[in-house]
């Protein structure tokens, strides 16, 4: 019963040996230092020190027994009512608790990536979007590093999956030929003049995240927060609508 009693004071706060403290006050009724000591077991310094810390939280009372002093544990019913005050108190708090939370919900995250392994993750995590991807892309540069076979089965399962891609692409061989075959894999794509506008970065725009990438120096990074994927969104639409069908 002792242990049951010693696990539930240190369920609410008490740590081991204040624990073991205060149960030997209530077993002797009142006991000076020396006393409670034998029964606890700890040395008399160490005893004492927890004494005056119980005493300072309300948890132990002293007074003076033949002008030594003596020490007696309140009722638990004490002990109870401070705990239901403070849990009280945090309930009462909830709502400050939880603006500070959206506050810091509302900050960008960035998640760092590197290594081919690294650009794949990326491309693994776009393929849990919820929304459909735009994309700044050059396909020839994406499939040089991460390889054919990869972009194939990435393809092949995003549009299993039902998300639909539009593309920016530059008008090499490799951006007119993902052009063409697009209705086959839930892709629309537009193409912008290479000389002009040369791009060897990759960028999607999905759900609130925005992944940037280069797979020449096989680093990446994902930024999820709403107001910066909207307005990279909002970028994106204005080049498309000045790109070729």
């Amino acid at each position: 019963m002792a242990e049951n009693l010693q696990k539930i004071l240190e369920g609410i706060g008490f740590d081991d040996k204040e624990a073991t403290v205060y149960l030997a006050c209530l077993e002797l009724d009142d006991g000076s230092n020396t006393q409670i000591s034998n029964r606890t077991r700890l040395n008399r310094i160490t005893n004492y020190e927890i004494l005056k810390r119980l005493e300072k939280r309300g948890i132990v009372r002293i007074f003076l027994k033949k002008k030594k002093k003596h020490f007696v544990a309140v009722d638990p019913r004490i002990i109870v009512k401070q705990v239901k005050e403070k849990l009280a108190l945090a309930e009462a708090a909830v709502p400050e608790f939880l603006a500070g939370a959206n506050k810091i919900a509302k900050k960008p995250k960035i998640y760092f990536f590197e290594g081919i392994g690294g650009i794949k993750s990326i491309y693994d995590d776009s393929l849990n979007s919820k929304s459909e991807i735009l994309t700044f892309t050059n396909p020839e540069d994406i499939e040089s590093v991460l390889g054919k076979k990869y972009v194939d089965r990435y393809v092949y399962e995003r549009a299993r999956r039902k998300i639909s891609v539009r593309g920016l692409a530059p008008d090499n061989p490799a951006g007119k030929h993902a052009q063409e075959i697009g209705e086959l894999v839930l892709r629309n794509a537009r193409i912008f003049p290479e000389n002009k506008y040369h791009i060897t970065n990759e960028i999607m725009i999905y759900d609130d995240k925005i992944a940037i990438f280069s797979s020449k120096d096989e680093i990446g990074l994902i930024i999820e927060n709403k107001d910066l994927s909207d307005t990279f969104r909002n970028i994106w639409k204005m080049s498309w609508d000045n790109a070729k069908d």
